[in-house]
């Protein structure tokens, strides 16, 4: 198992997070956080590579939750979808449900996408589960042609009369527009939280992590000071929003399939990636921070608590 450097992880994280760049109007950001693509789970999972003695099966934190957010039906249409280009036409019909929402974020996901398998094509495979990973990624944004992913396309559905009514779309615009002003940011990121929706609030508190604060990265009525703290959070953040529907984040989540297709860092979840990264890149302090946060992120979702991401 290879390890992997800081760079590497988040180039990982920026590029499945680049659809957050996709917006309607500018809110604080972290330099293109966003929404994660959800892995196609309709077809053979890719090998997993062997994993190391010293490294448990289990997942290390898996608080786990039952929820059933009104948007649960298109999350699994987004997340089980072999060809995106057919999710992507269902999901318009589906706005009411945030279909819409998930629509815009497969244009910009495959749009990356594209630009990274078309890099990997020439760079030498070094075991099946990576050559397998690197196929997936190919695979899923292949029914697009170039225009239909273009930047033109994606502003065109900007302004598509059919998603506005869409919740998460709605949600999202309160979030850009209220945001920028302290006093009715914790009023946007309560109804963000009370979407249910694991996409939309991964990347808005993606984003509130890296608001400039004074008094340091604030949650839960604590300062983390650490150098790292951001990061580590951020981290245990995109674990957290794992635990919002029990089924995501396994073999086929976007993040473990990238880590393995990009670095042969093969793991069968998420939690078990980011919980061997927060180690590889932040040491035993930053681990224990990470596992400290998971469990208290996951309660603040689930529970719509905004003011524990918010300094009052």
């Amino acid at each position: 198992m290879r390890k992997y450097s800081v760079a590497t992880i988040a180039a990982i994280v920026a590029l499945l997070l680049a659809a957050w760049s996709y917006r309607d109007s500018g809110a604080p950001t972290a330099n293109g956080r966003a929404i994660a693509l959800a892995p196609s789970q309709d077809r053979p999972p890719p090998q997993s590579a062997p994993m190391p003695a010293e490294q448990v099966a289990s997942d290390p934190v898996r608080p786990r939750s039952t929820r059933n957010g009104p948007s649960r039906k298109v999350n699994l249409l987004f997340a089980t979808a072999r060809d995106y280009r057919v999710a992507f036409e269902e999901l318009l019909q589906r706005q009411q449900e945030g279909g819409g929402f998930y629509a815009r974020n497969i244009l910009s996901i495959c749009s990356g996408l594209r630009d990274l398998t078309s890099d990997l094509a020439g760079s030498e495979e070094i075991t099946g589960a990576q050559a397998a990973a690197r196929q997936l990624l190919k695979d899923r944004c292949s029914g697009f042609t170039p225009e239909e992913i273009s930047e033109a396309r994606k502003r065109g559905l900007l302004t598509d009369t059919r998603l506005k009514d869409d919740p998460l779309i709605l949600a999202q615009r309160v979030w850009n527009q209220e945001s920028p002003d302290p006093q009715n940011r914790a009023a946007a990121l309560s109804q963000v939280l009370a979407t249910k929706d694991p996409l939309l609030i991964e990347g808005v508190l993606a984003s509130v992590i890296f608001i400039p604060d004074p008094g340091g990265l604030y949650f839960n009525g604590n300062s983390y000071s650490q150098t790292n703290a951001r990061q580590v959070m951020s981290m245990a953040v995109l674990a957290a929003t794992c635990q919002i529907y029990d089924d995501a984040c396994g073999a086929l989540d976007s993040y473990v399939v990238t880590a393995c297709a990009m670095k042969n860092s093969c793991y069968s979840s998420r939690m078990q990636l980011f919980d061997a990264a927060a180690t590889e890149q932040f040491g035993s302090a930053g681990h224990a921070l990470y596992t400290e946060l998971v469990p208290k992120l996951t309660l603040a979702i689930n529970s719509g608590d905004a003011r524990a991401f918010i300094r009052r």
